[in-house]
C-alpha cells in the first residue's frame, strides 16, 4: 500500500499494526521526518538566544524550504555558499541547516570546500 490507502486508525484501535507501518515498513521513513517547510527554531542556553528563536519561529518554515530547495538545485552547498547566493544571515542559515540535518533532510556529504574566509566547511547534501 505505498500510496497510503491504509486507514491506520482502523488497525490501531484493534491493537494491530497497519501494513507498511511496522518497524522498517515503507511508511516509517515517511513518518520519521517532518515536512521540510515545517516551522522549527533552535536556540542556545542564553535568554537572548531563546528570544531570537521565538521571534524567528514564524518564518522558519519558509527559510527551511528556501535553503533545502537551494541545496537540491546545487546537489549540496556549504553554509557560506548559501549565504553568498541568498544573503540570508549566517545566524539564520546555521540553525536552519542543523534543523534540516536533525529532521533527516540534509546530511554531511563528506566533502569540504573553502569558505570566502579561507576555512574548510562542510558541504551539506540533500536527502530526497
Amino acid at each position: 500500500m505505498p500510496n497510503g490507502y491504509c486507514i491506520k486508525h482502523y488497525y490501531e484501535v484493534r491493537g494491530l499494526v497497519c501494513p507498511g507501518f511496522e518497524p522498517g515498513g515503507w511508511a516509517t521513513k515517511l513518518e520519521e521526518r517532518p515536512p521540510v517547510d515545517s516551522n522549527r527554531a533552535f536556540f542556545g542556553t542564553q535568554l537572548t538566544s531563546r528570544e531570537a528563536a521565538l521571534r524567528a519561529y514564524p518564518r522558519t518554515g519558509t527559510q527551511r524550504h528556501r535553503i533545502w530547495s537551494l541545496m537540491t538545485s546545487h546537489d549540496g552547498l556549504t553554509a557560506d555558499e548559501v549565504n553568498e547566493r541568498t544573503g540570508i544571515s549566517p545566524n539564520t542559515i546555521n540553525p536552519t541547516i542543523r534543523g534540516l540535518v536533525l529532521d533527516g533532510w540534509l546530511e554531511d556529504s563528506g566533502d569540504r570546500r573553502m569558505t570566502r574566509a579561507g576555512n574548510e566547511a562542510i558541504v551539506w547534501r540533500p536527502i530526497p
